[in-house]
């Protein structure tokens, strides 16, 4: 009978402490709502493990703590919210209030982004800072003009990469010359002078959504694609693509990039601190 009366003791016991975790775990989710008055919902076209969604990432959870949770900055991996392009139209319409992409697809909607696809202009990973970060902070006269036209396209600059250098892999032969490449379907971004790069090889430019390669890489829809090999391993195309040259042909750099009207609406001690964190990362 005692033993019973244990059990019983015990069990009310167990129901009261998970009443009290259920009532502080809804309270805590209230307080992290009540929190957040700006949301910034966005994310990247590539896996999880590769270094542009980590950086990502990052920036996401900097401005997230810099502020105390009162900006939430919510990250998204792996193109669930659309391609670059798809993204970026959603964030022209306020879809979505921010995204991460490169120079190479933002060319689509802003032609002086052109001239930094010319092969070999940038030859330097230092390069772009130098342009964009003229004085150690984003800005400049080219960062001026860049963010005019953006700002056309309701979208807002806040940070660039250092330059990148396209690689081309595929999965049919070595290439030691242009000629090599006669032939090979090769995935573009929509940059058309990327487009005439492979063209004037005598290779097929094929434009196709970052996300959609490996698929096509194993269904034979392209043979290939330019990239940056710290991207390529982490999405594993070296299990569909067995050669590789580092002819390095066309620079590029990841960008990030607000909603304007959304920016606008911010207060200034937040657009403050998102600058800070941007030129932080």
């Amino acid at each position: 009978m005692k033993q019973k009366k244990g059990v019983c003791i015990a069990s009310k016991l167990s129901i009261a402490i998970l009443a009290l975790a259920i009532v502080y775990a809804g309270f805590g989710l209230t307080n992290v709502l009540a929190e957040a008055k700006f949301v910034m919902k966005g994310g990247t076209s590539v896996s999880q493990k590769v270094w542009h969604n980590i950086l990502a990432e990052k920036w996401a959870e900097m401005i997230t703590e810099r502020s105390n949770g009162e900006v939430e900055v919510q990250s998204n991996c792996c193109a669930v919210l659309g391609s670059d392009n798809e993204m970026g139209e959603k964030t022209m319409m306020g879809g979505l209030q921010w995204y991460y992409t490169s120079t190479s697809n933002l060319a689509r909607f802003i032609k002086e982004m052109f001239a930094f696809e010319l092969p070999y202009l940038i030859q330097d990973l230092d390069d772009n800072y130098k342009v964009f970060y003229e004085n150690g902070t984003l800005g400049g006269p080219i960062t001026e003009v860049i963010q005019t036209q953006l700002a056309k396209k309701n979208l807002h600059m806040l940070w660039v990469s250092g330059a990148n250098f396209r690689a081309t892999i595929n999965s049919k032969r070595e290439i030691k010359l242009p000629k090599d490449t006669t032939g090979l379907k090769l995935r573009v971004t929509a940059s058309a002078v990327e487009r005439e790069d492979v063209a004037s090889w005598g290779g097929s430019p094929v434009p196709m959504a970052y996300g959609e390669v490996y698929t096509a890489l194993q269904q034979g829809t392209i043979d290939g694609l330019g990239i940056g090999l710290a991207e390529a391993y982490p999405m594993k195309f070296y299990e569909v693509c067995k050669f590789a040259v580092k002819n390095y042909y066309n620079a590029y750099a990841p960008v990030i990039l607000v909603n304007l009207e959304y920016w606008n609406k911010l207060p200034e001690e937040y657009q403050k601190l998102i600058r800070q964190a941007s030129d932080d990362i």
